[in-house]
């Protein structure tokens, strides 16, 4: 939530509750900076089509203690689905028939199993 312009009206005014995203030494530098209150007038509050990680782009030169934070929790996916096919690939590859298999043509087939081919 703290990353998403759309939501800055929800967001506590203590940073602090914000350690997982941004450490105890970064939170003070932050203030201090005035990047957080940049963060906050900086947004765009009437947008229709709006695209967060070309927002945060576009604003790594004006907040460039947040923007490596945003980049990297923007980055994790919302779901679990990639992980669990990923399993369920992983277990058509490692069965026993699989393992007398060359390592080239193993490497091979594990490419178009995750490939969907």
């Amino acid at each position: 939530r703290i990353l998403d312009p759309h939501l800055i009206g929800a967001l506590p005014e203590d940073i602090g509750e914000y350690g997982l995203v941004f450490p105890p030494h970064l939170q003070s530098e932050i203030v201090r900076s005035g990047q957080r209150h940049l963060y906050i007038e900086s947004v765009a509050r009437n947008t229709t089509k709006f695209d967060i990680l070309e927002w945060w782009e576009g604003m790594s030169l004006h907040l460039p203690l947040l923007y490596p934070h945003a980049r990297r929790i923007l980055a994790i996916p919302c779901t679990s689905c990639d992980v669990e096919r990923s399993f369920s690939v992983w277990k058509r590859v490692q069965s026993d028939k699989q393992q007398s298999m060359k390592l080239g043509t193993h490497k091979a087939y594990v490419s178009f199993c995750f490939n969907g081919v």
